[in-house]
């Protein structure tokens, strides 16, 4: 596959701006974006980039609220949570019964690791189950 191949192949996984090829699902996007690329480029592109912006802000921001939680984390935090908060409702989510019985599943397995102390041995970790009984 050429280099050229490749870009237009990027452009089509990725819709990029001024891309003339699409499939059907984004058929309406892509003629949208074939259009103001030819007649209203500048403005699209600072769209884009202001999009771009954007995203790459909003995973920074996950991603330091990600490190700050883990710095913050105990036992005692963790176990007060509640696992699979978005599973409802149900459907489509699994039954009620099954999510409650994953949930304690999870919190026994945190309550046995956290009975192992601070230095978790791995032998030890690899031994507690996360199946139900």
């Amino acid at each position: 596959m050429s280099l050229e191949e490749r870009a237009i192949g990027a452009k089509i996984i990725g819709f990029g701006i001024g891309c003339t090829y699409s499939t059907l699902r984004s058929a309406n996007h892509a003629a949208e974006g074939e259009w103001r690329w030819e007649h209203d480029r500048d403005a699209l592109v600072v769209e884009s980039e202001k999009s771009k912006a954007k995203a790459a802000a909003e995973r920074a921001a996950k991603e330091e609220r990600y490190r700050t939680r883990l710095k913050n984390l105990t036992w005692e935090k963790l176990l007060a949570e509640t696992p699979f908060e978005r599973w409802v409702p149900s459907p489509p989510f699994p039954p009620a019964e099954f999510t409650e019985a994953a949930r304690e599943t999870i919190h026994n397995a945190c309550r046995e690791l956290r009975e192992l102390g601070p230095k978790l041995p791995k032998a030890k970790v690899r031994c507690i189950r996360c199946v139900g009984t």
